[in-house]
């Protein structure tokens, strides 16, 4: 539960840090998201799967492949979220 309330501290840090021009709205949400985005996989133990499953907790959605596909779609999605190349 940690997760839901420290995680997204540092895009928080990072818009106050830089300032709200180079940090908009969509993108403080979406960075506060994806943050959070690796421990939804706890809802794995209500469908009955293990921990040390590969699709449990710490598993899939910790690796750099989900890593790399989740910063994929950030590229993708960067104008929408009115991000700079240098934001």
């Amino acid at each position: 539960m940690a997760t839901l309330f420290v995680h997204p501290l540092v895009p928080v840090a990072c818009r106050m840090g830089t300032g709200v021009h180079r940090v908009s709205n969509r993108l403080l949400v979406c960075s506060m998201i994806a943050s959070i985005l690796p421990d939804a996989d706890v809802i794995a133990f209500y469908f009955g799967i293990p921990y040390e499953n590969p699709w449990g907790h710490r598993g899939w959605t910790h690796s750099i492949a989900f890593a790399l596909l989740v910063g994929g779609l950030g590229v993708v999605i960067a104008a929408t979220l009115h991000a700079s190349r240098w934001a």
